[in-house]
């Protein structure tokens, strides 16, 4: 049964359209990671209503970082980041993700860092806990939201 879905998927493969074999090596270079943010995992008293869902794409040929946030009971971010240190303790930022986004206050931010090195996108695939992602607003300048990354997509 395995053998026959190996055949099956290699000649799927070897038959798929040209486009389809280049999307797959070309989606291969970004990886996926998430994240769960909330008032109650910042270190210094962030807002405990507020929480917030990002998923970043790591993009090494081209040195960015896209994100899709979606935030909820919070208000307009002013800043997001990737922070390098685990759960429970601060660290230095390593990528901005954005300054005063546009469509904030609908409750959606999507876009793209770049002049991200692939040293930085190297360290963060291979040990995402290592690192997290935090959202500033005006009433929290050190801190709205924050969580760990994870590769574990969230719903």
């Amino acid at each position: 049964m395995a053998r026959a879905r190996i055949v099956a998927m290699t000649a799927a493969l070897v038959f798929a359209a040209p486009g389809v074999l280049s999307a797959a090596s070309s989606s291969a270079a970004t990886k996926r990671l998430y994240a769960f943010m909330d008032g109650r995992f910042t270190t210094h008293g962030g807002d405990t209503d507020g929480h917030a869902r990002i998923g970043m794409s790591f993009d090494r040929a081209r040195g960015r970082v896209c994100f899709d946030l979606r935030k909820f009971k919070l208000e307009t971010p002013s800043a997001a980041h990737i922070h390098r240190a685990s759960k429970g303790r601060d660290g230095p930022v390593v990528v901005t993700l954005f300054r005063t986004p546009t469509g904030a206050g609908r409750g959606k931010v999507t876009g793209c860092a770049g002049g991200v090195s692939r040293a930085t996108i190297d360290a963060i695939l291979a040990r995402p806990s290592a690192y997290y992602a935090d959202l500033h607003t005006q009433a929290y300048p050190r801190g709205s939201v924050r969580g760990q990354l994870t590769t574990r997509k969230l719903v």
